[in-house]
């Protein structure tokens, strides 16, 4: 349809891709709009934590399984939601001998 504005497509990508508890997850936004530019993102970690960064590092506190969602919204107020699971594990044990 002609005038019609496309939405953004939302996309992005974390290393390291099996993070443990207490590390530093990068979080990388890869979104892009065919027709316009991004202008807001909105990152859910799936853990009660919230992020408007671009490219957001996160620390999970505990391990377990998250959604991780990001909103990106283009200059014509358009959104667009991409999800994915992250896998959060606990650090192995470390040997002590005294």
């Amino acid at each position: 349809m002609v005038g019609e504005k496309a939405p953004p497509v939302a996309d992005f990508s974390f290393s390291p891709s099996k993070p443990t508890v207490l590390v530093d997850v990068e979080f990388t936004d890869d979104s892009h709009d065919p027709d316009g530019r991004i202008v807001s993102r909105h990152w859910d970690f799936g853990d009660g934590t919230t992020s408007t960064e671009r490219n957001p590092t996160h620390r999970y506190t505990r391990k377990g399984s998250f959604t991780v969602k990001l909103t990106a919204t283009d200059n014509d107020g358009l959104t667009a939601t991409k999800e994915a699971k992250i896998e959060v594990v606990n650090l192995p044990p470390e040997a002590s001998f005294t």
